[in-house]
């Protein structure tokens, strides 16, 4: 701020001018230089402060904590997209001493910030307990959007681009049999099945490793994610990251004890699974070509470069989190919403019938014909996506977005729950009905939303996307999935099938979506179903 520019209008509105029309400074008196002096750095400070009464809406702060209490209710998506957006508005902000966060709960209000300015809206706020002290700060969905993090997106979008992601198409098959299988010998555990295919899909497909009946290599990838899971809670080395450096002897320093366990746990989930390809390469006896394999060989094998291998190493490594966990919880969203929708399940069958026979299953190349099945699945998408939140993005400058004030480091959600119940864009939000995208003018694809946004779009998309259709329809064409009194008596008490209520099936905390434990019956359909499965 300029004195003479800024503040000296200000001087003589309030009458502090001497005889000519002009202020002479230098005539002005020592008592009165202090005084203007003074009333200058008042004045500069108020107008430096005035911007953070633009920030958005928020809820009443508390006078020391802020908004620390009101960051983390059970249910926060659900939280946020209705009783905060009713009050505040469809954009709101959450302040502490060392953060802010914004939340926004519509779409239009989401392409605008995370897809138009992308380039200031990319970066990952720092998890000191995730990425440090637990080291999962080299994975790609952690990494700020540096020169590291377009490589990494870069070495996975080479392997599993639109082309590349049709070609594992025979491995997609693989996982729906073995998964169909599992359920039709034990249907009462269908959700450790889910768990253990997905995990054994994203471990064949990442290292070649062919998963076995309590397999060392798998248990020690799910103990790592499980410890990932408890480090994403609230501690208050992420306030303060000068904790980090506290002995684990300290009382009260119980975080470091977690994180060195997570630690061990993340080292040695990407250590030994890289480390068993590289050595098949090593020796030039690949057992199972895979994403790490092809790319260690096309580096130059056992010459491979410190940094490419780094690379490598890293990217594959951060698969397994994303793919397997988004896979399962679209599945088990995809079973609840079957046991208590019979009537559309009916007609997803009829249509994979008419287009497949009943002596196959469904496969990537059957997809374009079967509109309903896939308005089926994206209506699953819709109502549960896996990140209801979503992740956050950390904006790398200062914003001024719709009259408001964006900080420089504040932490970007785009309210995916929200966004795909906005009644402006799906009409009945909460209501199951696959026909909302076989309209002439359909309602808009969830996945625009579910997968991210600008610079951070999950770069195994394709990937996922195909492997959710292929378990679900081979699923759905060989069983009859039905609801158990215990599920119809608890949806009952939330208020029917299509209640928003609905919500409440699923995990109060974390970043998942996380559906609960629930029953079902798994029936075989029909005779077609008994030899198809038997003769596999």
């Amino acid at each position: 701020m300029d004195f003479e520019r800024d503040f000296l209008p200000l001087v003589k509105k309030i009458g502090f001018e001497s005889g000519d029309s002009n202020l002479n400074l230098r005539q002005t008196t020592p008592g009165l230089l202090v005084i203007l002096a003074t009333l200058f750095i008042l004045y500069s400070y108020l107008i430096s402060n005035r911007s953070t009464l633009l920030l958005p809406p928020s809820p009443p702060k508390h006078w020391i904590s802020g908004n620390a209490s009101q960051r983390n209710p059970p249910y926060r998506h659900v939280v946020f997209g209705t009783e905060y957006k009713d009050k505040y508005g469809s954009i709101i902000s959450l302040t502490t001493r060392t953060e802010t966060q914004i939340i926004i709960n519509t779409p239009e209000l989401a392409n605008e910030l995370l897809e138009k300015q992308t380039a200031y809206t990319s970066g990952r706020a720092h998890n000191v307990m995730v990425y440090d002290i637990m080291n999962w700060g080299t994975s790609v969905a952690y990494q700020p959007h540096d020169e590291r993090h377009k490589k990494s997106r870069r070495v996975i979008a080479s392997a599993f681009h639109p082309a590349a992601a049709k070609s594992y198409a025979m491995q997609h098959r693989d996982s729906a049999l073995d998964l169909i299988r599992l359920i039709n010998e034990q249907p009462d555990d269908f959700e450790k099945h889910v768990k253990e295919i997905s995990g054994a899909f994203v471990m064949r497909l990442v290292y070649g490793h062919i998963v076995t009946k309590d397999d060392p290599m798998l248990k020690t990838v799910r103990e790592a994610i499980s410890y990932l899971g408890k480090g994403s809670r609230f501690f208050w080395v992420n306030q303060f990251p000068i904790l980090k450096y506290v002995p684990a002897w300290v009382p009260g320093a119980g975080f470091q004890v977690l994180g060195r366990e997570g630690r061990i746990l993340r080292n040695r989930m990407v250590d030994e699974s890289f480390g068993a390809v590289y050595d098949q390469v090593r020796r030039g006896r690949v057992e199972q070509p895979s994403y790490t394999s092809r790319l260690l060989e096309d580096k130059g094998g056992v010459n491979v470069n410190e940094e490419d291998e780094n690379l490598i190493k890293w990217t594959a490594g951060s698969m397994f989190a994303a793919g397997s966990t988004t896979t399962v919880d679209i599945i088990m969203a995809f079973f609840l919403q079957m046991a208590l929708h019979p009537e559309v399940a009916k007609v997803a069958q009829g249509e994979i019938d008419a287009v497949v026979g009943r002596e196959r299953l469904p496969e990537l190349s059957d997809r374009e014909k079967l509109p309903y099945f896939e308005a089926t699945l994206l209506e699953v998408i819709r109502l549960w996506p896996p990140i209801p939140l979503g992740a956050g993005h950390l904006t790398s400058k200062e914003l001024e977005f719709e009259g408001y004030r964006i900080p420089k480091g504040a932490n970007v959600f785009a309210n995916i729950w929200a966004i795909l119940r906005d009644s402006s864009y799906y009409p009945s939000p909460h209501t199951f009905d696959p026909t909302r995208f076989l309209k002439s003018t359909p309602d808009p694809d969830p996945r625009k939303y579910v997968f991210g946004f600008g610079k951070r779009v999950c770069p195994g998309i394709h990937v996922a996307n195909n492997s959710t259709f292929v378990m679900t329809a081979g699923l759905l064409s060989v069983f009859d999935i039905s609801a158990t009194p215990e599920l119809m008596a608890k949806v009952e008490t939330l208020g029917g099938r299509d209640s928003m209520e609905m919500y409440k099936m699923s995990s109060p905390s974390g970043p998942l979506i996380d559906i609960l434990p629930f029953s079902a019956k798994f029936k075989l359909r029909d005779p077609a179903a008994v030899i198809l499965v038997s003769d596999h």
